[in-house]
């Protein structure tokens, strides 16, 4: 209740942020406002991908460099703006599944079919997207 004192169960003592160091599986890419932060097992990664040099081979785009591994139960999900990435679906979302330090792009087409978003979808040199994604570390 109110006036009791701070106990090991309320405490925040588990608090980290700092610079992420992305890459990028196939090509090069830039990344910028790349940071994240860690409270507890909650990790939020944010990042901007630009200036992506494969625009052409049907390889998923596949994000390195999270700063923790997510854990055996992770299932994360969060919609990006981006712009020229064109696979010809629905919204591209950022996901990051279990025991992972990646993070790829969906979309959903031809009635729901989940698929990979690849570099012969980015139909710029322009192509850009801004993500922000919370997972569960291990």
């Amino acid at each position: 209740g109110v006036g009791t004192a701070n106990t090991a169960s309320n405490v925040l003592d588990d608090y980290e942020e700092g610079a992420l160091s992305l890459g990028i599986v196939t090509g090069t890419a830039s990344f910028a406002y790349a940071r994240y932060t860690k409270i507890g097992n909650s990790v939020t990664i944010r990042f901007q991908i630009l200036n992506i040099a494969d625009q052409s081979t049907d390889s998923a785009i596949t994000i390195t460099g999270l700063p923790f591994a997510s854990s055996a139960a992770n299932q994360a999900t969060q919609g990006i703006l981006a712009r020229y990435f064109n696979g010809g679906g629905d919204a591209i979302v950022a996901y990051t599944g279990p025991n992972e330090t990646t993070v790829s792009f969906y979309q959903t087409i031809n009635g729901g079919n989940l698929v990979h978003v690849k570099h012969s979808h980015l139909n710029n040199s322009s192509a850009t997207a801004y993500v922000t994604l919370t997972y569960e570390s291990a």
